[in-house]
């Protein structure tokens, strides 16, 4: 049996065309960095980190840590990326679920859910997210109305700015209650088994 030819060596050495495509990358980078340099010093702005101890002056308007304006630019940035954490855990629960509940309609029994489901994977698998994102912002701002004509059901305020929607807010006073439904289910669970064991006795 014939052993199999080892692999060719590695080249060490780069061709003279990469050579100089990195050539002018780097003279490209260094052309923009010198014109941002020289654009800052003409508005008598200095590059570094400094800036984020100053004030920052304006208000941000949902937040998960106290903030005024009178706070720093790094509160902001910390402000900003709280934010965006607490925004990519929620889209990541609701995208698991959506997937998962058009996953499920596809492979059910309902040759309408299946069609459906169908349709939604064909439909948005191949748009890019930044044209879904920009299309929904246009008709956020563009198609709801303003707070003050804001579309309202109830307790439920549709806008362009938000929706307002009341949620249920834990009191430490109705804890006793429910606490003891908790507790009761068990014992009518017992109680309902012993009164079919002695139906069924009978």
């Amino acid at each position: 049996m014939i052993p199999p030819s080892p692999p060719p060596p590695p080249q060490r050495r780069l061709p003279l065309a990469d050579l100089a495509v990195l050539a002018g990358l780097l003279l490209l980078a260094g052309l923009a960095a010198a014109n941002v340099l020289s654009n800052m010093q003409r508005s008598g702005m200095t590059p570094g980190f400094g800036f984020l101890g100053s004030q920052a002056g304006f208000d941000v308007s949902e937040t998960l840590l106290r903030y005024s304006p009178q706070d720093s630019y790094a509160r902001v940035v910390l402000a900003g990326v709280l934010n965006t954490l607490l925004l990519a855990a929620v889209s990541l629960v609701l995208a698991t679920l959506a997937g998962l509940a058009v996953g499920l309609a596809s492979v059910g029994p309902s040759r309408v859910g299946a069609r459906l489901a169908l349709l939604y994977v064909e439909l948005l698998r191949n748009l890019p997210k930044l044209l879904i994102l920009l299309v929904l912002f246009v008709a956020a701002v563009t198609g709801l109305p303003h707070v003050r004509e804001a579309l309202s059901l109830g307790p439920v305020h549709l806008s362009n700015r938000s929706l307002h929607f009341p949620l249920p807010v834990w009191d430490p006073a109705h804890a006793l209650p429910l606490w003891a439904a908790l507790a009761a289910l068990p014992l009518a669970r017992a109680v309902a088994g012993r009164l079919r064991l002695r139906r069924d006795r009978t």
